[in-house]
C-alpha cells in the first residue's frame, strides 16, 4: 500500500454545526484492513470485537436520526 492509502481528499470533509456555527471536519484516515483482521480474530475466539455491538446500534440510531432531520428540516431527538 502506498502512503496515500486511506486518505480522503479535503473536498470529502464533513460539515458539522447549526446556523452560523459551522465547522469543517476532515475525514479521518481509514485502516479497514486492521478492522477486518480484528473481526476475524473475534470470530475465531482469539480476540475481542473491535466495536461494542451496543455502540454500533447507537451509532446507527444517530445516523438514522440525522437522515430524518436533514430530510424533514427539523430536530430529531433521540430517546
Amino acid at each position: 500500500m502506498d502512503n496515500g492509502w486511506g486518505v480522503e481528499p479535503a473536498s470529502d470533509a464533513g460539515v458539522l454545526g447549526v446556523g452560523d456555527d459551522v465547522q469543517t471536519v476532515p475525514t479521518e484516515v481509514g485502516r479497514y484492513q486492521d478492522f477486518y483482521a480484528q473481526i476475524q480474530k473475534a470470530l475465531r475466539g482469539t480476540g475481542p470485537f473491535p466495536v461494542d455491538p451496543v455502540s454500533a446500534v447507537d451509532a446507527l440510531r444517530i445516523i438514522e436520526a440525522a437522515q430524518h432531520s436533514g430530510a424533514e428540516g427539523r430536530v430529531v431527538e433521540l430517546g
